[in-house]
């Protein structure tokens, strides 16, 4: 055991006498630091605390005009969306009757075209097999 290992254990995170008799001065230091500090952060406290309640009726008042607004624009969304439903079902029917009338034109163009070659071989084996295909 070499000797300064020894006395290191022996004085211990004190660090011998010379340091124990200062040390009570500078602990009443640090305890009327310690009191002005704590003093400073309980009155901050208060006035964050203070400043909490006027942030937080702030903030549920932007809440509040947030959720208004955002039922307004979904509102209006939904008003858009109906709208541009409606449009699109007129486009559709549009569209079909279109389609229809363009059905109807060539199948009378068909029908013409089958009594101009009545009897064509392929014209009766399409109606003879149907859509299923024989």
């Amino acid at each position: 055991g070499a000797p300064q290992v020894v006395s290191l254990l022996a004085t211990g995170p004190e660090g011998g006498d010379s340091d124990k008799k200062a040390a009570p001065q500078e602990s009443r230091q640090h305890e009327s630091a310690r009191r002005g500090a704590r003093a400073a952060h309980d009155g901050a406290r208060k006035a964050t605390h203070e400043e909490h309640e006027t942030a937080r009726e702030a903030d549920e008042a932007a809440r509040k005009e947030a959720r208004e607004q955002d039922e307004k624009a979904r509102h209006e969304a939904r008003e858009a969306d109906e709208a541009a439903r409606k449009q699109a079902r007129e486009e559709d029917n549009k569209a079909r009757h279109q389609a229809r009338e363009a059905d109807k034109a060539a199948r009378k163009e068909d029908g013409q075209h089958a009594k101009q070659h009545e009897g064509a071989p392929q014209v009766v084996s399409l109606l003879a097999t149907g859509p299923e295909g024989g």
